[in-house]
């Protein structure tokens, strides 16, 4: 689990790829499901499978929400999002230093 959550701290830290921090925290996740399956209880069992299920439902959520932002071109043209300064770029303005610290609040509440 600290793992996980180092990880997804240093792609956050150096602007790194999206998938990378999905995958840093998917580990991180893991852990936490894995803590309810090692009570080797029917409490455990039923906790590990409502999170894992929470869990699949919020990386759904996210993932669908990011894979739908694209970064449009002068020309017309449109590229994907796959880094998180490019999220970050795409917000720049008078008010970017308090999206920028909602957005990593968001994303560390995702990765815990």
């Amino acid at each position: 689990m600290v793992v996980g959550l180092i990880g997804a701290m240093w792609v956050l830290y150096y602007n790194g790829y999206i998938h990378s921090f999905v995958a840093f925290t998917s580990i991180n996740q893991a852990g936490f499901i894995l803590m309810g399956l090692v009570t080797m209880t029917d409490e455990g069992f039923a906790a590990s499978l409502v999170y894992l299920v929470t869990y699949l439902v919020a990386s759904a959520l996210f993932l669908g929400v990011l894979t739908q932002m694209r970064k449009v071109h002068t020309d017309g043209s449109d590229v994907p999002i796959v880094r998180f300064i490019e999220l970050r770029l795409l917000y720049q303005g008078k008010d970017d230093h308090a999206f920028s610290r909602r957005l990593d609040s968001f994303l560390l509440a995702f990765a815990t």
